[in-house]
């Protein structure tokens, strides 16, 4: 009865973040209120606030979750991706077309907990902690790349991952906003030469959503 209950509890905290995301992408950060929330996963305002002792605390949570989902997605599939340049390949392919049921969503939620960042202090701390986890894959990427011989990177590896998860970053704001110019297609492609410009290598750009997700 105890794991009952606990996988019980586990399925609610999922279903109140997942309906917290959804009311942040839909509502923006400021207008999504508990009630909102609360509507949308099914549950009483007094089980969410069972489970968060603020709302900060739940807005915090969710953007945890989601990123240890997306996370947990890119991992797998740079490590079942091959050598470096095909893992690199999956990675920015990846940052391109993300996994099913989210999508465009999954960028407004980013915008989002951008702004919150900007104005909120205390989620500044939290933002660096998302975001270092963000970078690691490309780090590791590149680095065991160098190592293999498979780049010949034309500036720090630091710089290199910097300015390319910027430019994922700025691409899907793009996408997001203008998608008849700049398609996820079109993104993929200019990811893929401005890596193939850094590491000085070629590597190849599938088209297409990823399979594999």
């Amino acid at each position: 009865m105890s794991e009952s209950s606990s996988d019980r509890t586990a399925l609610r905290r999922t279903q109140v973040l997942e309906a917290t995301l959804r009311a942040v992408s839909e509502r923006g950060v400021e207008r999504t209120r508990l009630a909102d929330v609360a509507r949308s996963a099914n549950v009483s305002i007094g089980l969410i606030q069972h489970y968060f002792d603020s709302r900060d605390d739940l807005l915090a949570a969710a953007f945890d979750f989601f990123n240890d989902l997306w996370l947990s997605q890119w991992e797998r599939v740079s490590s079942t991706a091959g050598d470096p340049p095909h893992k690199l390949a999956a990675l920015l392919r990846f940052s391109a077309f993300e996994f099913e049921g989210w999508h465009e969503v999954h960028w407004r939620i980013w915008v989002e907990y951008w702004s919150l960042c900007n104005r909120t202090l205390s989620f500044r701390e939290h933002y660096r902690k998302i975001y270092d986890r963000f970078r690691e894959p490309f780090r590791d990427t590149i680095v065991e790349g160098v190592e293999s011989g498979h780049f010949l990177p034309q500036a720090p590896v630091e710089d290199i991952v910097d300015r390319m998860t910027a430019q994922i970053e700025g691409l899907r704001v793009h996408a997001l906003l203008e998608p008849d110019r700049v398609s996820r297609e079109r993104m993929l492609d200019l990811l893929i030469a401005e890596a193939e410009e850094a590491l000085h290598t070629a590597m190849d750009a599938p088209a297409g959503r990823a399979t594999a997700l």
